[in-house]
């Protein structure tokens, strides 16, 4: 399941992609209409998201809505150093014996397609 923060008819929403399709939970008492909430319910809006999804109902086509970012204005960002194969062997480096941990501004966060 790939949850989104969406904006459709000049309205933020949050709901889940399948296929070319966003589920739009927009109304649905049982689903938080923020990210923040929506994450913050755990299992309970995860399950009716899900029974919503099951429905086969509430679809708006992906072409007809702006992708936001995920968790707008997210109240910190961490990021990990080197926390891969790959990455750590294009790097040259060793890899590191403990994780390295960095902080970004929450406004780099954007939504797809977005600049700034």
């Amino acid at each position: 399941m790939k949850l989104v923060t969406f904006t459709y008819n000049n309205q933020m929403r949050v709901g889940a992609v399948i296929n070319d399709a966003v589920v739009d939970s927009h109304g649905s008492a049982d689903i938080p209409q923020s990210m923040i909430e929506f994450l913050g319910a755990g299992a309970t809006a995860l399950l009716a998201i899900q029974a919503l999804i099951d429905t086969g109902n509430a679809r708006i086509a992906l072409a007809e809505v702006k992708l936001n970012a995920p968790v707008p204005r997210p109240g910190k960002y961490l990021g990990i150093a080197l926390n891969y194969a790959d990455h750590i062997a294009e790097t040259g480096r060793d890899q590191p014996e403990y994780p390295s941990f960095f902080t970004k501004q929450s406004s780099c966060v954007i939504g797809y397609g977005d600049a700034k």
